[in-house]
């Protein structure tokens, strides 16, 4: 299992464009920027990721999106996260105020905040993801980040936007059960069907990878077991959401690493080989 979920989520040592990679594995989980580029480095795209769309969507969280794949999906997933809530009514979300900001695109943070003054601290961040998530606005990565109009043109969504998407998760992270989609999009998994998908050959092991926080092979399934031991289970997943980055060797999370400094915290002793190829990597990175 562990090995057919790697392969299946491209760590098999071939390269490939940051392009294919996001369009493969449905979107990039992009809550921490500076993991994506291990994320992409580990499925064999080291370069450039600029072309890839940044916005709320899957769980109602920010990814990376091919652009030809963003619109239907954000169409398709944004509405059962942008409904308004307890806790956006309290701190006075509106649509009026997502209009009030969208009316003034492009902006930073600090602009956005003096439009829609007198709203302030959450509320801010709360109006700009309403917004992504109407397929209004998106997000251009920076210091600071800056909110754009929602690209236009593209090629027309798919006839049953619903069954594409599962059928494109299912490439990426079978086998799965509609439980499984569910955890991993977000949306509710009645009416989900997942068809038989040809399963990517597993002769031959999985290569070592560095993956970055929250990588998508951590986020296919309800249940982590078969690649995380379970005894290792909090030191991956300590709470909050908080996923960490990991070691995996063959498809099997065999440590936690420190992007910062390059620490390796390992489960179990790490073999020659696989200890080689965490220093190259980690000698690799730009």
């Amino acid at each position: 299992m562990a090995r057919a979920w790697a392969m299946a989520q491209l760590l098999d040592g071939r390269r490939r464009t940051a392009l294919a990679v996001a369009a493969h594995v449905v979107g990039l989980q992009a809550q921490d920027l500076a993991a994506v580029p291990w994320s992409l480095r580990a499925r064999g795209a080291p370069g450039d990721w600029s072309p890839l769309v940044l916005t709320w969507s899957l769980r109602g969280t920010r990814h990376l999106h091919h652009p030809d794949d963003v619109g239907w999906i954000v169409d398709l997933v944004g509405p059962a996260f942008a409904r308004p809530n307890m806790r956006t009514e309290e701190l006075g979300v509106s649509d009026r105020a997502v209009a009030q900001l969208c009316e003034a695109l492009p902006l930073t943070r600090p602009e956005a905040r003096a439009v829609l003054a007198p709203l302030d601290g959450q509320a801010i961040i709360h109006v700009i993801r309403r917004a992504a998530l109407q397929r209004r606005l998106v997000v251009v990565p920076g210091r600071p980040e800056r909110y754009v109009a929602f690209p236009g043109g593209g090629p027309p969504p798919p006839d049953d936007p619903l069954a594409e998407l599962a059928r494109r998760y299912l490439l990426a992270n079978a086998p799965a059960t509609p439980a499984d989609f569910s955890a991993w999009s977000g949306l509710p998994a009645r009416g989900v069907e997942l068809a038989a998908t040809r399963l990517p050959s597993t002769r031959h092991p999985s290569p070592l990878r560095l993956l970055g926080a929250f990588d998508s092979l951590l986020l296919g399934h309800a249940d982590r077991s078969p690649v995380v031991p379970p005894e290792h289970a909090r030191r991956v997943n300590a709470g909050g959401g908080m996923i960490k980055p990991v070691v995996v060797s063959d498809g099997q999370v065999v440590a936690t690493w420190r992007p910062s400094t390059g620490a390796v915290e390992p489960f179990r002793p790490l073999t020659g080989a696989e200890q080689a190829a965490v220093e190259a990597q980690l000698a690799s990175r730009s």
